[in-house]
């Protein structure tokens, strides 16, 4: 089982790679979309989600920022706050 700490769904807007300290409800479904309510600048929550398969990849067994491991990968779990597991090949 590998581990990776999960990308920033909001980018320069967030606090700098935590989005979980602005974020609540997260949640991951079909093990490739990120879901979570995160407040804006003006402190408002918004519903955002993200295709985590857009942005991690597998490469020879390591989870990595380049986006594909649904191919690749099974077992896909989070553990309800800021780590991804998955069994890759």
């Amino acid at each position: 089982s590998l581990t990776v700490a999960c990308l920033n769904p909001l980018g320069k807007e967030a606090l700098a790679g935590n989005f979980s300290r602005s974020c609540g409800n997260i949640r991951v479904e079909q093990g490739q979309f990120l879901h979570a309510t995160c407040k804006d600048r003006s402190a408002n929550n918004r519903n955002t989600s993200l295709d985590l398969n857009s942005g991690i990849g597998n490469k020879d067994g390591h989870l990595t920022r380049s986006g594909g491991y649904i191919s690749t990968c099974k077992n896909i779990k989070w553990d309800g706050g800021t780590t991804l597991q998955a069994d890759c090949r």
